[in-house]
């Protein structure tokens, strides 16, 4: 594999985890939001990890979201 086709199989990858995430994130807030289980406006604290299976690592990411009205 090239060093093209190996960086254009991780965007694809990227890509594909962000167009996902993104989705469910934005539609289990939206719904969480809805049913009143929390508040517009209200701080929420995410986190995403990612794997490499066989090469022993992990890379893990921290933030906050602010609940949509």
């Amino acid at each position: 594999m090239s060093n093209e086709e190996f960086t254009t199989s991780i965007r694809k990858f990227l890509k594909h985890l962000g167009v996902t995430g993104h989705q469910i994130i934005e539609d289990e807030v939206r719904n969480a939001v809805n049913k009143g289980s929390i508040k517009s406006g209200e701080e929420i604290i995410v986190s995403a990890e990612i794997k490499i299976e066989g090469l022993n690592i992990t890379h893990k990411l921290d933030g906050k979201l602010v609940a949509p009205d």
